[in-house]
């Protein structure tokens, strides 16, 4: 996907989700978290920034968010420029899946793993 507006950026959101959601629930899961990422650059680059989005918060707040990344991970931002979206992709926590703590202390003490800190 490429926006270089917001006006598609809350139905495609939405849209990956619903069919993410929907490909988990085919094999008996329920997302317990999910998280929407956008890969935003500046018009024109050619490597982007992974910015966490959550719908509804719109463009602006999508902007601010990504040039406040870009300003970290790169040192400046460039905050009147135009940016683009690249990519929106969704991250899924199935509860159902996921190790307890304690299968995962088991698993990391029966590889000889285990830290402890006292």
């Amino acid at each position: 996907v490429l926006l270089r507006t917001g006006e598609a950026l809350d139905a495609y959101a939405r849209q990956v989700v619903a069919e993410a959601t929907a490909a988990l629930a085919t094999n008996g899961h329920d997302a317990e978290t999910v998280a929407v990422l956008a890969d935003v650059r500046y018009l024109g680059q050619s490597h982007e920034t992974s910015v966490p989005y959550r719908i509804g918060d719109g463009w602006d707040a999508l902007a601010a968010a990504f040039h406040d990344a870009h300003l970290r991970v790169n040192g400046f931002a460039r905050r009147g420029d135009p940016i683009e979206v690249a990519l929106e992709r969704i991250n899924l926590a199935p509860a159902q899946i996921l190790p307890s703590l304690s299968d995962a202390q088991r698993g990391a003490r029966f590889l000889g793993r285990a830290e402890r800190r006292d």
